[in-house]
């Protein structure tokens, strides 16, 4: 009897322990690190795969598109994507630069904040790394919660991390 009083309390523990994520992650965490709150968020489901997809980009008409005025409206223009939540694995940062291809203040210190919630480094150094990429188009990080891939195209920037 009393193996198998021990025999369920092992079963238990296995139960909730198959519960928790691994690496921990948070979406909601995640979110509240960036210090804005979405202006949108979509749910896809491609396959097998879910994803959420968090824009901070507010929705604008094309007059308000074109207008004099609407640049400093509408930023910023960042979006997030958890893939397979809530024990996600996968995160993309994406963003573009200004029209004179300099890269947007607001979307680097946001995105930045996401980055270091999400590896553990400071945004200082995401802003180091997002400036090696004025030479080349492509530069892969290796820190200690996740591996990342930075990729520029053009006026777009795109960080793929995946997490430990």
């Amino acid at each position: 009897m009393r193996m198998f009083v021990i025999l369920m309390a092992l079963f238990c523990v296995n139960a909730e322990a198959a519960g928790e994520c691994y690496p921990a992650f948070n979406e909601k965490y995640l979110i509240a690190a960036i210090g804005k709150k979405p202006e949108k968020v979509q749910v896809f489901k491609d396959g097998g795969m879910l994803r959420h997809q968090y824009s901070f980009r507010k929705e604008q008409t094309d007059e308000e598109a074109f207008a004099d005025n609407s640049k400093h409206e509408y930023e910023p223009q960042l979006y997030v994507t958890v893939y397979d939540p809530p024990c996600a694995e996968k995160i993309s940062i994406h963003f573009y630069g200004n029209e004179d291809k300099s890269m947007n203040e607001v979307d680097v210190a946001l995105a930045g904040k996401a980055f270091e919630y999400l590896t553990g480094t400071s945004s200082t150094i995401f802003e180091n790394k997002l400036n090696k990429l004025k030479g080349v188009q492509r530069i892969e990080s290796y820190d200690k919660k996740a591996d990342s891939i930075f990729v520029k195209s053009d006026n777009s920037y795109s960080i793929q991390i995946s997490l430990k």
